[in-house]
């Protein structure tokens, strides 16, 4: 079954119908290829759009993956320097027990 967009029914003389293009129908046609170059620019834009979009994310991952990087060594050295205080701190306090101790 042709639909009737675009087309009309006719029957002719031993009564058969038969689907024939009217106007409409034959500018639609035509204008197919226009529709489709249009199409096809439109997803050409788009595929430049996808791919701009994917760069940025990989140069944002890339980034995002030296800042951690550069956070995970800012809090090695936190953990170090927190530990080398507390083992000074804890051998002034052993030192200033051994003075007294001495001392008395």
């Amino acid at each position: 079954m042709i639909p009737s967009d675009g087309y009309r029914m006719r029957m002719d003389e031993e009564g058969t119908e038969e689907w024939i293009e009217d106007g409409e129908g034959r500018r639609k046609r035509m204008d197919i290829p226009h529709i489709g170059a249009e199409v096809l620019g439109n997803l050409g834009t788009q595929r430049e759009t996808i791919n701009r979009s994917r760069n940025r994310m990989r140069e944002a991952d890339s980034d995002l993956g030296r800042s951690s990087k550069l956070l995970n060594e800012m809090i090695r050295r936190v953990v170090r320097n927190r530990l080398l205080l507390m083992g000074v701190g804890a051998f002034l306090v052993f030192s200033l027990f051994f003075i007294l101790y001495r001392s008395i």
